[in-house]
């Protein structure tokens, strides 16, 4: 599950700071995956990934594996 996997891979500071709220973890890396795609027209805008860190209720699709 992709929630383990995150969790193995952050710093344990990180854990201790946002608690059991993976999704404050998550989001970050979500927006990252995202970035990182090989067709710039699937990239989020930089207003998108604003909205998205700002907001608890905008969330992008699963991205694709890039």
């Amino acid at each position: 599950m992709l929630t383990e996997h995150i969790v193995q891979i952050t710093d344990h500071r990180c854990r201790l700071i946002f608690g059991r709220s993976f999704s404050r973890i998550l989001s970050p890396v979500h927006i990252g995956l995202h970035c990182v795609q090989d067709n710039p027209a699937d990239r989020p805008t930089m207003a998108t990934i604003v909205l998205t860190l700002n907001s608890d209720f905008v969330t992008l699709p699963l991205p694709q594996r890039p």
